[in-house]
């Protein structure tokens, strides 16, 4: 699955007191192989997971292993399901993060499950982006989420909202227009004043068709 290139090693189940693998009467999403409750998902660009749902004692912090005695830390842990992955293919081999974790509107994410546990005041979560040049086993800052609201602090530009037009499943929005930024740029904010802003030509009925466009976290 990759070890040499991720950041961490690989989990050890053996080595956690908490974790347990669903068995078959209790599948979410998976169906019942071999007695566990195995998934996957296949990517457009040919990627490829299989994994068992597993449940373990989950929180968010640094890499540290005095973050486990944080009192503030062990506040906010709560047993989370999760895909112990068994199987990779493609990018998810090479990169230097050691699994995917998607954000969506689905009752099994982190935010949702800590607001359900009332870990969280608020079923929210935000992400900002970071574009870093280079890659290191030690990690690299490519960003931060905050879990259970926004953090504006970190805010170059007033926030812009769009209205989610899914109730469930992905974040899907309707897309009005489609504008492409003279020689790009770092952030929403132009470099220069001088940047031209040049309308694509879509057919609007066409683009939001389908599942919709949605946001991919």
């Amino acid at each position: 699955c990759g070890e040499e290139h991720h950041t961490d090693k690989y989990f050890d189940p053996d080595a956690s007191s908490t974790f347990r693998a669903l068995t078959c009467g209790e599948c979410h999403d998976a169906k019942c192989l071999g007695k566990r409750c195995i998934f996957s998902q296949v990517y457009t660009e040919g990627s490829s997971w299989h994994a068992y749902e597993s449940v373990d004692r989950v929180f968010l912090s640094g890499r540290e292993l005095s973050a486990v005695m944080d009192p503030i830390n062990a506040a906010f842990t709560s047993d989370f399901l999760f895909g112990c992955q068994t199987k990779e293919t493609g990018l998810f081999v090479t990169q230097l993060a050691d699994g995917i974790m998607g954000m969506s509107a689905h009752p099994s994410t982190l935010p949702r499950a800590m607001y359900d546990k009332g870990k969280l005041e608020h079923n929210m979560f935000s992400m900002c982006f970071k574009r870093e040049l280079h890659v290191s086993k030690q990690g690299v800052v490519a960003g931060f989420i905050t879990i259970g609201g926004i953090d504006s602090r970190v805010d170059l530009t007033p926030m812009v909202y769009a209205r989610n037009v899914a109730k469930s499943g992905w974040f899907t929005v309707f897309v009005k227009g489609v504008y492409v930024r003279a020689n790009g740029g770092q952030s929403v904010r132009p470099d220069h004043r001088n940047q031209k802003l040049q309308r694509v030509t879509v057919d609007l009925f066409e683009f939001n068709s389908g599942k919709g466009v949605i946001v991919d976290s």
